[in-house]
Parts: C-alpha cells; sequence; structure tokens
C-alpha cells in the first residue's frame, strides 16, 4: 500500500470512527453519509470496515 493510500484509509478510518460516535451516542445520521463511507471502504478493499457500517443503513427504500 502506498503511502497515499495509507493516508486516505487513516483518514477514512477518523471519519468513520467520528461517524460511529455521533451513531452510538444516538445523534441523528443522514444514511447517504453512512453510504459514502461505505462505498469508500469498498474502494479501498475493506469490506469487513464497510460492514460494519453498513449494519447501520436503513433498508434503501426508507431514505433514498
Amino acid at each position: 500500500m502506498s503511502f497515499s493510500d495509507r493516508r486516505a484509509l487513516e483518514d477514512l478510518n477518523s471519519e468513520a470512527s467520528a461517524l460511529q460516535k455521533q451513531i452510538d451516542a444516538g445523534m441523528p445520521v443522514h444514511p447517504g453519509e453512512i453510504h459514502d463511507l461505505v462505498k469508500r471502504y469498498l474502494d479501498m478493499g475493506e469490506p469487513f470496515k464497510a460492514q460494519r457500517l453498513a449494519e447501520h443503513l436503513p433498508d434503501e427504500e426508507e431514505w433514498r
């Protein structure tokens, strides 16, 4: 993994951590924010991290 890829993953992990804290605190989070991070994790080859976040997504028809 290149330095820039590692840096991008670190940034993504930070964003996901902040979002998870919001979720854990019961604060409202738009499903689109979660979806964006899930997609970015998948694009980076991190399916397990994507799955953990995807568990917080409502059914698609509820938010699109």
